[in-house]
């Protein structure tokens, strides 16, 4: 029987993140340090507010700057 007050909160391993974002533990380690995240070792676990912390993390820095727009190119007539 669970208790009424009984919250699971799900928690996820730093390697099982490192390999979601293809990215070594040691750099996710740092990322998360970046953010005020304390993580030590590849075993150790993070809960799921950190995980959408730094979800949102790495999707800002994806989004890329202005979009340039690209002019056509200008094809040149050689005269024979």
């Amino acid at each position: 029987m669970i208790p009424e007050d009984y919250t699971s909160e799900v928690k996820m391993r730093i390697h099982e993140l490192a390999k979601r974002f293809n990215m070594t533990t040691q750099q996710l380690i740092a990322e998360l340090k970046k953010l005020g995240i304390a993580a030590k070792s590849h075993m150790s676990s993070i809960d799921q507010d950190s995980v959408v912390l730094f979800e949102k993390q790495i999707e800002k820095e994806k989004k890329p700057a202005v979009k340039k727009e690209k002019k056509p190119a200008v094809k040149k007539k050689i005269k024979p």
